[in-house]
Order: structure tokens, then C-alpha cells, then sequence
């Protein structure tokens, strides 16, 4: 019921009573309100520039959307994403390629984006799946299509984790080229590397922020870290909280919690502690 990129989309039609369509997920980001603003890559589909309906692959955009029940978005799917398969990103840039994509009148000029149009669902993506000959719904072709192709570029150039004899992890990027001086965002989490494709592990300063990198190089947020016999806390965007009040997890019997303090340095100061805090002088982080 939680959208992430990479994501496989299952849309709910209630007229037919069941899952009627699919597409991949690009980005989702959820709301205060509890509704989510989803993007999409689709095949099948149609936009408000094209009076078609469906018959092309389409990035969507849908906005303040529920997910679950009778709505449009049942739920989601999370493929099986690493090195025995493929990474989110090489899904992601199969599908971007295969945007303005139009089905076709018959086999002929599967290949060809805008070449042979027709309403009659012949695709190039129906290869794949072995109903080359007969028409059929496209939108499931079209997904699988992605994943597959991204599959094959991955072996035909190895992508991912690469552990070096002195035990440091690189990540060997889509392009080819290890990641080096930049952070990247791999099936779910933050990693940041040196200007030597090195994974950071332990404390790391970038944009003169603090962040704390695990053990196995995946950015902590929204957590206590003791390091050196003193206690830091990283907010929910991983940066080192300073001069603020952290809630506790937990309320007290009378309901009210304690609010901790950390100082200029982002130390933990329990002398602070208190269920009263003074907001107005000091923010509260999360």
C-alpha cells in the first residue's frame, strides 16, 4: 500500500470488478493529508494531448490520490531489485526510452514508434511475452517488456555492489562508471561516495551538514547514535540534529513525553530532559 520508485502499480477498475491495468511507478511522494501525488510510466494509455483512448506509452501524473479499496491505485508490487536481476534505475530509463510509443494496426513496423498506428494492440512489447500474433491488451506486455530489457542490459554490463580486496564497497553505475563524489539512492536507501568511489561509512559532512552513514553505508535518519561515549540524533532527512528538542517514542503514563536536547554540537545533554520544552527558543526536529 506504500508507492516507491520502481514500483509496479495495480489499477482497480470498478466496472469490470477487478485489476484492469498496470504501469510503473516513477515517483510518489505522500501527502500531510494521507492522499498521494503519484507518477507513472504506461503503456496503453492515453493524456490529454491525444483524444485516443489508450495506445501509447505515457508518463501520468495523478494527484492527491487514495490508494486501496475501489480506487484507481489497489496497490502496488515491489519487484525483486539487485544484482542477480537488475537496479530501480535501469527499469526506469527502459521505460523513459519507450515515452510516445503507439500501438499498431498489425505486425508491421513493431519497432517503429509512430509508424503503422491503428487501435488493433499489436505492439513490439507482445514479443516478449509470445502473443506476437495476437492483438491483446498491452499494458502487462509493456511492464514486462521493461523489466526484461533492463535484465539484459544489466548482463551486458554488470551494474551494482563491488567489494575491493581491502574490503571498501564501489557501485558500478548504469553507464558504466563507478559512483564517486555524489550520493546515490539504491533500492530504498542513501549511500554517499568519495571523490575515490569509495561507500562512506560513519560520519560524513556534505553542504557543511552532518549525516551518519551505517555500517553497510546506508544513511540513518530518525534514529540515536552513540559514537565516542556521546549520543547525536539524525532527523527524518539524516542530517544531524543541533540546537533542538527530539520527542521521545513513547508517552508517559499521564501522556506527556520527554523531550530531549541536543546542543551546538549535536550532543545529547541529559541534564535537559523535560516534558516542557521551550519551542519558541529551540525547534523541535523529527
Amino acid at each position: 500500500m506504500i508507492p516507491s520508485r520502481g514500483y509496479v502499480a495495480f489499477f482497480y477498475s470498478k466496472s469490470l470488478g477487478r485489476i484492469s491495468h498496470v504501469g510503473i511507478v516513477v515517483t510518489a511522494s505522500r501527502k500531510q493529508n494521507g492522499t498521494w501525488d503519484i507518477t507513472t510510466i504506461e503503456g496503453n494509455t492515453s493524456s490529454a494531448t491525444t483524444d485516443r483512448n489508450g495506445g501509447e506509452v505515457r508518463r501520468k501524473f495523478y494527484g492527491s490520490v487514495t490508494i486501496g479499496g475501489d480506487n484507481w491505485f489497489r496497490g502496488f508490487g515491489k519487484p525483486v531489485y539487485g544484482g542477480e536481476t537488475c537496479s530501480v534505475e535501469s527499469v526506469i530509463k527502459v521505460a523513459e526510452s519507450q515515452i510516445g510509443y503507439q500501438e499498431k494496426a498489425s505486425n508491421k513496423d513493431l519497432e517503429v514508434f509512430d509508424g503503422n498506428v491503428g487501435r488493433n494492440n499489436y505492439t513490439k512489447y507482445s514479443k516478449f511475452v509470445s502473443w506476437f500474433a495476437t492483438p491483446a491488451q498491452w499494458c502487462a506486455q509493456f511492464v514486462s517488456w521493461c523489466f526484461h530489457q533492463a535484465c539484459v542490459n544489466s548482463r551486458k554490463q554488470p551494474t551494482g555492489w563491488v567489494q575491493q580486496d581491502d574490503g571498501s564497497w564501489n557501485y558500478r553505475k548504469e553507464d558504466g562508471n563507478l559512483a564517486a563524489n555524489e550520493w546515490l539512492h539504491i533500492d530504498g536507501r542513501w549511500y554517499a561516495f568519495l571523490d575515490d568511489g569509495t561507500m562512506v561509512k560513519g560520519w560524513f559532512r556534505s553542504d557543511d551538514l552532518w549525516y551518519y552513514m551505517a555500517e553497510d553505508g546506508g544513511m540513518v535518519s530518525s534514529q540515536w547514535v552513540t559514537d565516542n561515549g556521546k549520543t547525536y540524533y539524525l532527523a527524518e532527512d539524516g542530517v544531524m540534529a543541533t540546537n533542538a528538542w527530539v520527542r521521545g517514542e513513547m508517552p508517559l503514563n499521564d501522556h506527556q513525553y520527554i523531550y530531549y536536547f541536543v546542543d551546538g554540537d549535536g550532543v545529547w545533554q541529559p541534564s535537559m530532559d523535560t516534558e516542557g520544552p521551550d519551542l519558541e527558543k529551540y525547534e523541535l526536529v523529527k
